[in-house]
């Protein structure tokens, strides 16, 4: 499980935490860009949105 708030996505990063595919469940804020939350979707990630 991962928590990450929605202006952490679409940003360079000096460290990987971990493929999508290596996450079961994100759980993020309501304001995740649909797009996106659709790629984070087909690797087998359930995203949770609050």
């Amino acid at each position: 499980m991962a928590i990450v708030d929605h202006s952490k996505f679409n940003k360079e990063h000096f460290v990987r935490f971990a493929a999508w595919s290596e996450i079961d469940t994100l759980v993020t804020t309501s304001e995740l860009d649909p797009d996106i939350v659709a790629q984070i979707e087909a690797t087998g990630t359930t995203v949770l949105l609050a």
